[in-house]
């Protein structure tokens, strides 16, 4: 091979590692600037949203919404709030807000800024209250108590009216209610319990048909709070005059209808002291007290007594110790069911125990023999 050749030959092969190499550094400087380009494309994903928030609060309403929490959920959001305002309700920059943007409920936020920074940022605008356009949102989520703008006034202090007993000390309260309403934020407002034998108790009895005591009265402006709305409906039904009546569920209670106090159980517990190894009759008094059963007089009575005889004679009483419930026992509904494997109703309605073998040891006194617990 001349040399001509070989020159054209290394010629060549120059060439092709020159392309080859300008390729290479054109997909390479192609790669990083893509590259460059997705981080930039990143870091903008990334970057917070930049808001300003307007604070409209009122002077209205001193225990209403507190709208720094609202501040902190959107904070929460990747956002960068660089200016909070906070204007009075009443100021005029304030009302031209509201005029402007049909504001209807205070305190609330006004954000402006980047809400459509991220499709994420955008739900949660739109979650949270009312989108205007891409630069301006409402914080509608605003729980009572609140000020309604259109109304003019408080909406959210519910009014509780307590119609009472004071001579049942052993009456069911409904305080716990209460508590229950305060716990899921109602804001309470309560006034002095009206005695429901004064002028004003007989009054709400009549106007709100109220049939047991304790009685509360709470007000329908309750309906705001949508969490407690359908529960208080439940217990109350429909409301009336502007108030749900909720009366006593358990026992003991007045009932007015009877004019009494029903619900307290008067309980006999008939024993022989002679058997030492018979079953606590004791054990009784606790297992009525889990039902929720009230227990109002307890007399304890021994086989030998002339009224333990009669007691025995009346109702063929042959097992001890054993136990006789007042009728009064029959207004505490999941008491008869469990009653059916204990013993029997006699037709002058008191609960008579006839198998308490069920509870250990006993005296057949049939036989006078005294039978051991059977093993389960």
């Amino acid at each position: 091979m001349n040399s001509a050749r070989i020159n054209t030959i290394i010629g060549i092969s120059i060439g092709v590692l020159v392309v080859f190499s300008l390729l290479n550094i054109y997909l390479l400087q192609t790669r990083y600037t893509k590259v460059a380009e997705a981080e930039v494309i990143a870091q903008e994903i990334m970057r917070p949203a930049v808001i300003q928030v307007i604070k409209l609060t009122t002077n209205e309403c001193e225990d209403c919404f507190d709208i720094e929490k609202a501040v902190t959920a959107v904070k929460n959001q990747n956002v960068n709030i660089t200016e909070e305002t906070l204007l009075d309700g009443g100021s005029q920059e304030a009302q031209e807000l509201v005029k402007k943007y049909n504001i209807a409920k205070l305190p609330t936020l006004v954000i402006q800024g980047e809400l459509n920074k991220s499709e994420s940022l955008m739900k949660f605008y739109e979650n949270n209250g009312v989108v205007i356009d891409a630069n301006t949102s409402i914080y509608t989520n605003i729980q009572p108590p609140y000020y309604d703008v259109q109304q003019g006034k408080v909406i959210g202090h519910v009014v509780v009216l307590n119609i009472i007993d004071a001579s049942c000390k052993q009456c069911i309260s409904l305080e716990q209610v209460e508590n229950a309403l305060t716990k899921a934020g109602v804001r309470v407002v309560k006034t002095a319990p009206y005695e429901y034998d004064s002028n004003e108790g007989q009054e709400l009895i009549a106007e709100y048909g109220v049939t047991r005591i304790p009685a509360m009265l709470i007000a329908q402006e309750i309906d705001v709070y949508e969490v407690i709305k359908k529960d208080i409906q439940t217990l109350a039904g429909n409301a009336k005059n502007g108030f749900y009546a909720i009366h006593s569920q358990l026992p003991p209670y007045r009932d007015l209808q009877k004019n009494a106090v029903v619900g307290l159980v008067d309980l006999i517990e008939l024993t022989d002291k002679s058997c030492t190894t018979c079953y606590d009759v004791k054990t009784n008094e606790q297992i009525l007290q889990r039902f929720g059963i009230v227990l109002n007089k307890i007399n304890e009575l021994d086989v030998s007594a002339q009224e333990g005889q009669d007691l025995i004679a009346k109702y063929t009483i042959t097992k001890v110790p054993m136990i006789i419930v007042s009728p009064e026992v029959a207004v505490y509904p999941s008491f008869d069911q469990v009653w059916q494997s204990v013993g029997a109703v006699e037709d002058d309605g008191f609960y008579v125990m006839r198998n308490p073998q069920l509870l250990g040891t006993y005296k057949d006194l049939t036989t006078n023999k005294v039978v051991a617990a059977q093993n389960a």
